[in-house]
C-alpha cells in the first residue's frame, strides 16, 4: 500500500511512526475493541485510543448500528441535524453547569476555539503550551515544522518544568 502522496506518509502529525514506539505496525488495517491489526498480521493493544477520539473502542455494536442506521438517511448535511440538539441536552443534564454546548471537528478546531475564549475573556494575547495542539497558527509557530506560520507570542513549556513555567 503505497502512502507517497501523503507528507510523511499520514495526514496527521501525532500519527508519525516517530512519535510511536519501534513495535508498531506502519499502518492499521482493523480494530475490534481496543484492539488494532497492522499492515504486518500482527495484534496490537491501541493504547492512544484512536488518539483519544475513541473512548468505546473499535467497532463498538451500538455504535456500529447507529452508523449504519444513520448512513441510510444521509451524513454531513448542510444544515443541522435534530441529533445535534438531543446530544446538547444530554451533556447539559449531566454537566448542568455548561450552558452552551460546541460540536468541532478536530482536535486542532478545539484548541483553536479555547485559545480564542481565552484571549477573549482575557483580553490578553501571550500563551503557554505544553504538549500537542494539532496544526493551529498559534501553536503550530512553536514547531519545528513551524513553516509559513505566523510567530505569536506563545512560550512553550514542557510537562512538568516548573522553573520555566
Amino acid at each position: 500500500m503505497s502512502m507517497e502522496r501523503l507528507p510523511e506518509g499520514v495526514n496527521t502529525l501525532s500519527k508519525r511512526s516517530v512519535v510511536h514506539t519501534q513495535s508498531h505496525p506502519k499502518l492499521i488495517v482493523r480494530g475490534k475493541g481496543s484492539k488494532v491489526w497492522g499492515d504486518d498480521g500482527k495484534e496490537y493493544i491501541d493504547y492512544p485510543s484512536a488518539l483519544g477520539a475513541n473512548l468505546l473502542g473499535y467497532a463498538y455494536p451500538a455504535v456500529v448500528e447507529a452508523v449504519k442506521q444513520q448512513m441510510d438517511e444521509g451524513t454531513l448535511f448542510s444544515l443541522e441535524h435534530p441529533k445535534a440538539g438531543e446530544l446538547a441536552e444530554l451533556i447539559y443534564e449531566m454537566i448542568p453547569s455548561m450552558e452552551m454546548v460546541r460540536f468541532l471537528k478536530t482536535g486542532t478546531e478545539s484548541c483553536m476555539s479555547a485559545v480564542k475564549i481565552a484571549r477573549a475573556y482575557t483580553g490578553r494575547e501571550p500563551l503557554l503550551c505544553s504538549g500537542y495542539h494539532g496544526h493551529a497558527e498559534w501553536y503550530n509557530c512553536t514547531t519545528p515544522k513551524n513553516a509559513g506560520s505566523i510567530k505569536q507570542d506563545v512560550t512553550p513549556v514542557q510537562w512538568g518544568d516548573a522553573a520555566r513555567l
